[in-house]
């Protein structure tokens, strides 16, 4: 057996067909195919189960689902002086009586930079897990890779 490369004397045709080698370069070409195929098959099936996109009115019905929920940020508030320091940003309808909020917890703010001003009046769509907090719908943001604009 040798370190891989061609036998001594050999031809690069002879090389592939009767080196003693533990597989040959056809079938390691060949598991490179099967590899890169498992790849792409994997990555397909990911984007393909993306999850469910409904309006902040409807969030109610998805508790406790991953989901993309959209609505207009109509009402902001940064409560620096409570635990957590949590900026929350009503959608569709302002508080008490919105049906989602997306609320970001103070260690996580300095990633979103001023949300409560930068996302007032914008059509958000926000994507995680959809949770209850005293009766509203809700997603913890923790990137700002969950929130986009439209």
């Amino acid at each position: 057996m040798n370190d891989g490369g061609y036998c001594a004397g050999d031809s690069a045709e002879h090389a592939i067909n009767a080196c003693d080698h533990p597989r040959s370069l056809i079938e390691d070409e060949t598991a490179a195919i099967k590899l890169a195929v498992g790849i792409w098959l994997a990555t397909f099936a990911a984007v393909s189960a993306e999850v469910p996109r409904v309006l902040s009115y409807q969030a109610k019905n998805h508790l406790h689902e991953d989901a993309t929920v959209c609505g207009v940020v109509v009402s902001t508030k940064f409560v620096e002086s409570k635990r957590r320091s949590p900026t929350l940003l009503d959608l569709d309808r302002a508080y008490p009586n919105q049906p989602f909020t997306i609320v970001i917890w103070g260690n996580d703010r300095p990633k979103f930079g001023t949300p409560e001003v930068g996302f007032k009046g914008k059509r958000v769509c926000v994507t995680g897990t959809i949770t209850d907090f005293r009766g509203t719908p809700e997603n913890v943001a923790k990137d700002p890779a969950q929130i986009t604009t439209e």
